[in-house]
């Protein structure tokens, strides 16, 4: 089943095209990933699939409704999200949980939905901790449990793995790449860690704001590819059957 079609989306601000042409589909527990360098639309084009703001042209649709008609099945966490952070953990997890919905009474179930999604990502108890008082990388965890709370069909992801360490960074993709094929959940993720993006079904390359390059990882890591993207050259390394690419500085 499609889960997400994006046709012909093109986006400018005043003459400013910020992304052109772009197109993709994905089947229902798919997982893409979008790569490219700063300032190429990889955050704008997960808000216009998110319903937070409109194509100049060009039409996504998910589930066959548009994204404001799916709110209800979608999570969508953005890179430097607005927290209050004199809120304790619990309190933000039940807030995303809710969404927009004007929801004064906090039933039993939904506390034990939020603790079961916080506790696959903690060992530990933060649960009635200030948000504020946790570090970078433990308010992503609890902002990343939070998405899957909502128990969504489709999580939009902007730098899931941003000021994570190595061993979470594994953790979450790990858990992600489980959970897509579980829960049949899409998962749409931007990232600047190359290596990383092998645990997609696809990958989406961008280049001044247009797809360079659209497939299975496989046909869109390429070295000369890469190179030609980031401008950057590139040293390649194979490990099993995926390609690695390093800055040539070492």
């Amino acid at each position: 089943m499609e889960s997400i079609y994006v046709n012909n989306v093109s986006y400018f601000i005043k003459d400013k095209e910020v992304i052109k042409d772009i197109n993709f589909s994905l089947n229902e527990g798919e997982i893409l990933a979008i790569l490219g360098p700063n300032g190429v639309g990889k955050t704008t084009l997960l808000k216009i699939m998110a319903g937070l703001i409109k194509p100049t042209y060009g039409s996504v649709l998910l589930y066959g409704k548009p994204p404001e008609e799916s709110r209800n099945i979608i999570s969508y966490l953005p890179a430097n999200p607005n927290i209050d952070p004199y809120a304790n953990v619990e309190d933000i997890l039940l807030a995303q949980l809710y969404g927009n919905d004007k929801k004064f009474f906090i039933s039993k179930d939904d506390i034990n939905k939020v603790r079961k999604w916080y506790f696959n990502f903690f060992d530990k108890n933060y649960l009635k901790t200030p948000f504020s008082n946790l570090s970078s990388g433990e308010q992503r965890l609890v902002l990343l449990s939070g998405c899957f709370a909502r128990n969504p069909k489709i999580i939009l992801l902007d730098e899931p793995v941003a000021f994570l360490d190595i061993t979470n960074q594994a953790k979450i993709l790990t858990f992600i790449k489980d959970i897509s094929v579980k829960m049949k959940i899409t998962v749409v993720f931007t990232m600047h860690e190359i290596y990383y993006a092998n645990v997609s079904n696809k990958i989406l390359l961008l280049k001044n704001g247009q797809v360079k390059s659209y497939g299975d990882p496989t046909s869109v890591l390429k070295k000369e590819i890469i190179e030609d993207v980031y401008k950057i050259k590139l040293k390649e390394v194979s490990l099993d059957d995926k390609k690695m690419f390093f800055p040539n500085i070492f």
